[in-house]
């Protein structure tokens, strides 16, 4: 005599699976280290042809070549969230959402949105 699985149970396992197996592929750069210019890709180190991935230069410097360069502005590596300007280094809050929005020239921010 022939079992029949509810049709749910069986969808709750295919579910089950899938969501596993994205899971273990989402991980798979979770512990690997590459070096700099290199980037994890399904848990293999591929040159992606920039010496500037994996380099996290700190503020008042930029990423040239591999190495940072000290700029002597300290706004340069900072990036500000809509609405706020960046002063000596630090995200000043100045209450117009279009502050800190660049548009195409034929465009024009309104809100905090290009159009």
């Amino acid at each position: 005599m022939k079992k029949i699985i509810p049709f749910w149970i069986a969808a709750m396992a295919v579910l089950f699976l899938s969501v596993g197996s994205k899971a273990q592929s989402a991980n798979q750069c979770e512990d690997v280290p590459c070096s700099v210019g290199t980037h994890c890709i399904q848990g293999e180190c591929v040159d992606t042809g920039n010496p500037c991935d994996g380099v996290a230069c700190p503020k008042g410097s930029i990423c040239a070549n591999g190495r940072c360069l000290d700029t002597g502005n300290p706004c340069d590596g900072v990036a500000c969230p809509k609405g706020s300007i960046c002063a000596n280094g630090r995200c000043l809050d100045t209450g117009n959402p279009c502050d800190g929005v660049a548009c195409l020239p034929e465009q024009r921010c309104v809100n905090g949105e290009c159009q």
